[in-house]
């Protein structure tokens, strides 16, 4: 019965605080917020990349568009 008592108190004073959420009341930074900044960072990267693919993709293709004849029947599907 009295572990009963001692977990009703606990819970109805409330848990204490833990450190990460004193740190975000202290210094103000929610890490939700930084974790999602890291995601938009990576999800920049590699919509950069995807960009520099195609921009190569297209750039062959004109070689091959401009100047069919280098190439000869190879090309041909």
């Amino acid at each position: 019965m009295a572990l009963g008592k001692c977990m009703f108190q606990k819970i109805e004073n409330g848990f204490p605080e833990s450190a990460l959420e004193i740190s975000k009341i202290q210094y103000n930074k929610d890490v939700g917020l930084s974790i999602l900044e890291s995601y938009s960072r990576v999800l920049e990267t590699l919509a950069n990349m995807m960009i520099s693919h195609i921009k190569d993709v297209l750039y062959a293709n004109s070689l091959i568009v401009t100047s069919p004849d280098q190439y000869g029947d190879a090309m041909d599907f």
